[in-house]
């Protein structure tokens, strides 16, 4: 083993030194595919749309809160970046702060939000104080009130309480190899000599140190430092020929195919944060298939990659010591596709209601297998209609409080539109 090679040798599981290797590991020169794949990860969660439902006074309130006031008036664009990235690249996970009146300030709704810094933090094995921050000289704990906690994969063991095993983590064997390729690549594009064995015959030691100290005299006089004039080596013994042999220590695999190898890594890379290659990478007839395959791959990974964050990040917000409970917070990521989707299956469920409410004359049956009503509760459990068109549904007293108090059920959006519910 070279005395580089624990450079890249992640630390054990688990410690905070891991993610602090974790961390500093995809920004190291040679990851760029694993970079890309993270950026376009977070780019995705930070674009998209969202909306807070409730009453319009308050759903504005706490929109204008989060897009403009969170991070200490940094807003949303700034807070969101690095709480997902710590969630994708640290295996205690990501961390964002409830602004709240005081320490001993633990119930109710927050006041406002913030990224904290996870290098800061420590994990703790305590559901009530699950985090402990290095405010300068002093370690203080968090309640679990005042902060926001985000893990992929989180461990079952107890003495692991609050640790994941994140993205990163499951990329590090293919994004080493990545590297170490890119290594390679560079080292052969230089000037510089390739780590081998170099065996000359019919030349002495003294004599090749000389011949490359004039060498070396003759590139610093004439300025060169990228291409080099030819090294001319003249052996001790005119009679016997002058020969160099190479071994090189590292080569590429014999059959090595670059575009192959990429996007085999590629696959990896979207295996591991659960997202279709494409989104890496772009389609092709090849390897990562065609573009209807790459469609479909598409559909599924998106409920599964930038879908569990978001679930992740609606739970946070919509806790009781996050928003107040007349509101909801909710990530609008439904594509037209997904609501053409769901509203063939809707037309599909209302006909088969339908179908058992109707009455069957030419059977001798005058009514239906379910009476109106009961097709009515039918489809507002199957919630192809809202719950509040049924007849003799009644608004609830502390909604209805709500309305009176702080102005009709809307959804604000974050782009400022408002719907009227």
């Amino acid at each position: 083993m070279s005395v580089g090679a624990t450079i890249y040798e992640a630390p054990p599981y688990w410690s905070p030194r891991r993610d602090e290797w974790l961390w500093k590991f995809w920004h190291r020169t040679g990851n760029d595919i694993l970079a890309g794949a993270l950026s376009t990860m977070v780019a995705k969660v930070v674009a998209a749309s969202w909306y807070i439902e409730g009453p319009l006074t308050i759903a504005t309130a706490y929109r204008n809160a989060l897009l403009h006031g969170s991070n200490f008036g940094d807003g949303w664009d700034r807070m969101i970046p690095p709480w997902v990235m710590a969630y994708l690249s640290r295996d205690s996970g990501g961390l964002c702060e409830r602004h709240r009146t005081s320490a001993t300030d633990q119930d109710g709704p927050a006041l406002g939000f913030a990224h904290l810094d996870e290098s800061k933090c420590r994990n703790r094995k305590d559901p009530e104080y699950p985090v402990r921050y290095n405010d300068g000289d002093i370690w203080r704990k968090l309640h679990r009130s005042h902060v926001m906690k985000i893990v992929d994969l989180p461990d079952g063991r107890e003495n692991y309480y609050g640790i994941g095993f994140c993205s990163v983590s499951r990329a590090i064997s293919t994004a080493l190899i990545l590297m170490d390729i890119v290594r390679y690549k560079r080292e052969r594009l230089s000037d510089l000599p390739p780590a081998a064995l170099l065996i000359l015959s019919n030349l002495t030691d003294q004599q090749w140190l000389d011949i490359m100290k004039k060498y070396d005299a003759r590139q610093r006089n004439e300025g060169n430092t990228t291409w080099r004039d030819i090294l001319v080596v003249c052996g001790i013994d005119p009679a016997y020929k002058t020969e160099a042999d190479m071994f090189e220590f590292s080569s590429l695999p014999e059959h090595y195919d670059e575009r192959t190898c990429v996007e085999i890594a590629v696959y990896s890379f979207a295996l591991a944060l659960r997202m279709a290659p494409r989104e890496i990478w772009p389609v092709t007839g090849g390897p990562l298939g065609t573009a209807t395959e790459a469609e479909i791959q598409y559909r599924k990974a998106k409920a599964k990659g930038e879908g569990i964050i978001f679930a992740m990040i609606e739970r946070q917000l919509n806790s009781p010591l996050s928003l107040p409970q007349s509101i909801r917070f909710r990530f609008d990521f439904r594509d037209d596709e997904d609501d053409m989707q769901k509203a063939e299956i809707d037309n599909q469920k209302l006909k088969n209601i339908r179908l058992m409410w109707e009455s069957s004359p030419n059977r001798g049956e005058p009514d239906g297998i379910i009476t109106t009503e009961e097709a009515r509760r039918w489809a507002a459990l199957e919630r192809i209609v809202p719950p509040g068109i049924m007849k003799g549904v009644e608004l609830d007293e502390a909604k209805l409080y709500d309305i009176r108090m702080w102005g009709p059920w809307v959804r604000v959006y974050r782009d400022g539109s408002i719907l009227r519910m």
